[in-house]
């Protein structure tokens, strides 16, 4: 988000995030392939996890920024 927000290159935060989710749903696709089942459920709650951080960290960082450095009511 500091990235984005500092309008850096756009293309480094979408693979940074990418990378931070493949390892999850990586766990998903094995744990169906080699049917187990709680494999692919811990995948599913650490993919919804790592989307949960990545979104409230973005929201963080973007009101920090918002309250620190712009003090102005959003356009949006």
């Amino acid at each position: 988000m500091i990235m984005i927000l500092t309008y850096r290159l756009y293309l480094v935060p979408g693979a940074l995030i990418a990378l931070e989710i493949i390892e999850a749903a990586a766990m998903i696709g094995v744990g169906l392939v080699a049917s187990e089942p709680a494999l692919a459920f811990a995948g599913a709650g650490r993919l919804g996890l790592d989307i949960l951080f990545i979104v409230v960290g973005g929201v963080i960082v973007v009101l920090l920024k918002q309250t620190l450095f712009h003090r102005r009511a959003s356009m949006v």
